[in-house]
């Protein structure tokens, strides 16, 4: 086989185009795959996120589930005084205090 300029020329041309052509693809196939990975712990950190908040929204649901058996323990205990004293509980509704309006007229 006879190593002529043109044979030369092709040959020089055929590896400069293999490494014009090879070169983007495995930097590509290297971008794609540490994107990859940076996908999957995003996916990962965001179940972790989620785990965390339900248990956190868990743990609020509880507290105020036991914020109002004591509140309502409370109010129960609050209607027997109540019924026992003869007081009626709608004139202190909410805790609204029906005082003598006179005591703050400027006479």
């Amino acid at each position: 086989m006879e190593l002529t300029a043109e044979t030369l020329i092709m040959l020089v041309g055929f590896v400069g185009t293999l490494i014009a052509i090879a070169s983007p693809v495995i930097k590509l196939t290297k971008t794609m795959a540490e994107l990859t990975l940076t996908v999957q712990g995003l996916k990962d950190s965001l179940n972790d996120i989620i785990l965390k908040n339900h248990d956190a929204h868990k743990q609020m649901w509880e507290h105020n589930r036991r914020q109002d058996d004591v509140i309502n323990d409370h109010d129960r205990r609050l209607t027997k005084i109540e019924s026992k004293f003869g007081i009626d509980s709608d004139a202190m509704h909410y805790g609204a205090l029906h005082t003598d309006e006179r005591m703050f007229d400027e006479t």
